[in-house]
């Protein structure tokens, strides 16, 4: 049994997309909720995603609550979403990707892409637990 663990920890290391969902496996990559509106949840998103330096937001829908944008240094694709739940609660997802193959593997780098841009986020927003 110990081996399949082991097996799978590899295969998964080697993944090129990583996202985040309400009951995903890992907790560090379950969705965030936060009191916020929609639009004002994007603006901050797109704050903390305004270093030129590192990243470059190539769209915002705001009707649909999406910003797409890309880590420079990494080759890295980002999709936020931000799901309105109720009046001032939404949910923040993401879904990182790269089609750069890497020897060591790309999900470490994409896993902690998505833990640090949720720790920007709280340090600007206030989380919530769900109440769906």
């Amino acid at each position: 049994m110990k081996q399949m663990g082991w097996a799978k920890s590899i295969v998964t290391r080697y993944k090129q997309q990583c996202s985040t969902s309400d009951h995903h496996q890992d907790k560090e990559l379950q969705t965030r909720y936060y009191k916020i509106t929609q639009d004002k949840a994007l603006t901050e998103i797109e704050g903390i995603f305004s270093d030129k330096q590192r990243y470059e937001i190539k769209s915002i829908s705001r009707e649909h609550g999406e910003i797409l944008l890309e880590a420079k240094k990494h080759a890295i694709t980002i999709v936020v979403s931000v799901v309105p739940i109720r009046n001032f609660e939404n949910a923040i997802d993401f879904y990182v990707s790269t089609d750069k193959w890497r020897p060591t593997g790309a999900y470490p780098q994409l896993k902690q892409e998505v833990i640090e841009a949720y720790n920007r986020l709280g340090k600007k927003i206030t989380a919530v637990e769900s109440s769906k």
